[in-house]
């Protein structure tokens, strides 16, 4: 089915109050109880003398434990993700999802939840979450469920980030249009049963009055948008868009122009994108309609150029050497738009190349002066020194040190992605994520060693024919899936969501990797002050941030939150 277009969406969550009344076993007292227990058995005695407690509450303790936990009645702060049916712990969505736009894109409405949906989409889950790993919560009475309006900072109701609605047409014999719901680019199977079954028919009202139907056949003015010349045709979807502008951005030496009519507002993978290029000082260009259309206070330098005869779709220039031009704008740059054919057009052509450049009024580019060469001993230089900022985040006892296959792979990864001319921001970066790994490669392998619950499938490893690595696949016995490892010495951000997403898609290929496991799920790996908790769920089910600290305990654990309790894993 051909792509006729991608247009961003707005799917909205709710934050919530809930009062409720429940069973609830977490935090550490709960947990160094249940520990014990595993020693001594049942006799409060032992337990109460080594933690402290009196012999009354432990007693009490027990008892609440072997109902189902300790009855309490407290207030949580959760989200509602509507289109999944999940209830989330407040931290899971705090600065990753967005404010909706009553301008912006297309919006897909929901109503606050009411108690009863609530129990439907995994309430307790939600809740379990909030006591900690291996929490559990049963709810036995819903007090009351209202909006948390407290925040005048942060509304109540946000929206999913990085969402759109992909237009195919459809086969011959069925509707004309085939619709799906991405997010951070890659198909999303529960976002596009939740449209697809709720708002059919706002859909299909929206599509019967666009150009989709009005004007199939509409062609934006090409020759308007790239210019004569030689452009090869590429299918218009999401991923396939910011796989090309990411591409074009890492490919650029001297300049990256970035060209459109509005160019305030940038989605989040394309800010990250341009700070990648900031950081290896690549000058970064904007063309924008009018001067003043630019973003006010971005992460990354720029300078402005103004063209008469600019393009009025997106324009990429990477250097001389490739061209991009999409014909909606608005739609690329996740704003307002409305179902229109779309076109993808690229090009390395360099007579094509340089009649865009003088429709822009650039000169060619002037060979620059030689800069120091990021060399073998400067990377090995660099890498040392970045671990010795990060041993600290290892318990006593577990060492690490640069091994030859981290300069080897920075290496790799500078020649592929940054070119040898530096040393610049971005190839200290680059070192310093490599050593962060090494510090992560090293946890792994001492738990791996220590206990029999988990083993490692792969350090490292590659795809075959895709530029993209996983830093660690650990096979989890006891819970019987796979874990995708990626260590990230930053803040959380929706590119690296988006990042796990492509692994595990490209790990579920390959089910000679899964070791005969069942599922797989991704865990992002911080450090400590990058978190405010560990783990920590995101919007994406089969994806948890945590800490370095707190890793052990998450492969370690028999269960995550909500799941029925197991035993805890001896050590080899």
């Amino acid at each position: 089915m051909d792509v006729l277009c991608s247009v961003p969406i707005q799917i909205p969550v709710h934050r919530i109050r809930v009062t409720a009344r429940c069973l609830a076993i977490g935090g550490p007292v709960h947990s160094a109880v249940l520990r014990l227990l595993d020693i001594w058995g049942e006799e409060p005695e032992p337990i109460a003398e080594v933690l402290g407690l009196p012999i009354s509450y432990v007693e009490r303790l027990l008892g609440d434990l072997e109902r189902g936990g300790e009855p309490i009645e407290r207030e949580f702060v959760l989200w509602v993700d509507h289109a999944r049916r999940r209830v989330l712990p407040h931290t899971a969505l705090s600065g990753v999802a967005v404010k909706p736009s009553r301008s912006g894109p297309f919006t897909l409405r929901e109503d606050p939840p009411t108690p009863n949906m609530l129990e439907d989409m995994g309430l307790q889950s939600g809740l379990s979450w909030d006591m900690g790993l291996e929490g559990s919560v049963e709810v036995l009475d819903i007090i009351d469920a209202v909006a948390d309006i407290r925040d005048r900072a942060l509304p109540h109701e946000l929206r999913l980030p990085d969402t759109q609605l992909v237009i195919r047409a459809e086969e011959t014999g069925g509707p004309p249009f085939n619709l799906a719901v991405t997010q951070h680019g890659a198909q999303d199977p529960l976002l596009t049963r939740w449209a697809r079954a709720n708002f059919a028919d706002q859909l299909k009202k929206w599509l019967e009055h666009s150009r989709l139907v009005s004007d199939p056949q509409a062609l934006s003015d090409l020759l308007d948008l790239t210019g004569p010349g030689k452009w090869d045709p590429l299918t218009p979807d999401p991923r396939q868009l910011r796989a090309e502008i990411v591409g074009a951005a890492e490919s650029a030496q001297e300049r990256l122009l970035l060209a459109a009519p509005d160019l305030r507002s940038l989605p989040a993978w394309l800010d990250d994108t341009l700070i990648a290029a900031d950081e290896r000082d690549v000058p970064i260009v904007l063309c924008p309609g009018k001067p003043e259309l630019v973003p006010a206070k971005p992460l990354w330098g720029f300078s402005t150029i103004e063209a008469p005869d600019a393009p009025l779709g997106l324009m990429v220039l990477a250097d001389e050497h490739r061209a991009l031009a999409h014909s909606d704008p608005a739609a690329a740059l996740d704003l307002a738009a409305d179902p229109v054919r779309h076109h993808l057009r690229a090009s390395s052509d360099q007579p094509t190349i340089d009649r865009l450049l003088q429709r822009l009024g650039l000169s060619r580019l002037r060979p620059s002066a030689p800069r120091e060469q990021i060399t073998p001993s400067l990377i090995a230089s660099m890498l040392a020194t970045d671990l010795r900022r990060l041993r600290s985040d290892l318990p006593r006892g577990v060492r690490a040190e640069i091994q030859p296959e981290d300069e080897r792979f920075a290496l790799e990864t500078i020649d592929r992605k940054i070119g040898r001319d530096g040393p610049t921001h971005s190839a200290h970066k680059t070192t310093a994520g490599i050593a962060w790994e090494r510090v992560l490669i090293e946890r792994v392998s001492d738990l791996a060693a220590r206990y029999g619950q988990i083993s490692i499938l792969a350090i490292r490893w590659k795809p075959p024919g895709i530029s993209l690595d996983l830093d660690v696949i650990v096979h989890d016995h006891a819970k019987g899936l796979v874990w995708v490892l990626d260590a990230k010495n930053a803040k959380k951000t929706d590119g690296q969501l988006e990042k796990m997403i492509d692994q595990i898609y490209f790990l579920k290929k390959h089910s000679d990797m899964l070791a005969g496991a069942s599922a797989i799920r991704g865990a992002i790996v911080h450090r400590a002050r990058q978190l405010e908790r560990s783990p920590e769920p995101t919007e994406r089910p089969d994806i948890l941030r945590c800490t370095l600290h707190g890793l052990p305990e998450l492969l370690l654990a028999k269960r995550l939150p909500g799941e029925q309790r197991q035993d805890r894993p001896e050590a080899a």
